[in-house]
């Protein structure tokens, strides 16, 4: 993991740091979660619907989230940032024919963890300064579209 990290090949999915580069990730179980390019599925938290549900034949998934194009450039920054405490954010935008003008929100939303020594920003350059290395989650964050929603649903953890 740490060869991975050094040399900016760590990929993140949603159950950590991994140096897997699959797209498909196959939740096996009751309430196992599913990833692929399209989405996420979650099986049957209820292991009893979960056990019928395979023993006829069928699949066990209760819920799933399509992701749109949004959601799809979103990861993209969010798992660099994560994974390389860096991103071009121009160079990551180019691809899905974006620029940094189009995320103008989620960059102030920076300031003030550039203000505490956390982030810089040059540019288009967004860093994760060594001092704030362990509070990378909250540089990814502002550009999680879904937080500010959950946060009103649940405590936040700082």
């Amino acid at each position: 993991m740490a060869i991975a990290a050094r040399s900016k090949a760590l990929n993140r999915n949603f159950q950590g740091y991994t140096t897997d580069r699959a797209t498909v990730l196959i939740g096996l179980g009751a309430s196992s979660i599913g990833q692929f390019p399209e989405g996420f599925v979650q099986n049957d938290p209820d292991i009893g619907r979960w056990r019928r549900a395979i023993e006829a034949g069928h699949l066990a998934t209760a819920k799933g989230k399509a992701l749109d194009a949004d959601d799809r450039v979103r990861a993209a920054i969010i798992a660099t940032i994560m994974c390389d405490y860096e991103i071009n954010l121009a160079a990551a935008l180019e691809p899905f024919g974006l620029t940094p003008a189009d995320f103008a929100t989620e960059m102030t939303a920076l300031e003030p963890l550039i203000a505490d020594g956390i982030a810089t920003v040059s540019g288009a350059m967004i860093k994760v300064t060594p001092f704030g290395r362990p509070f990378v989650r909250l540089v990814a964050a502002a550009f999680d579209a879904y937080l500010a929603r959950a946060a009103a649903r649940h405590s936040v953890a700082v």
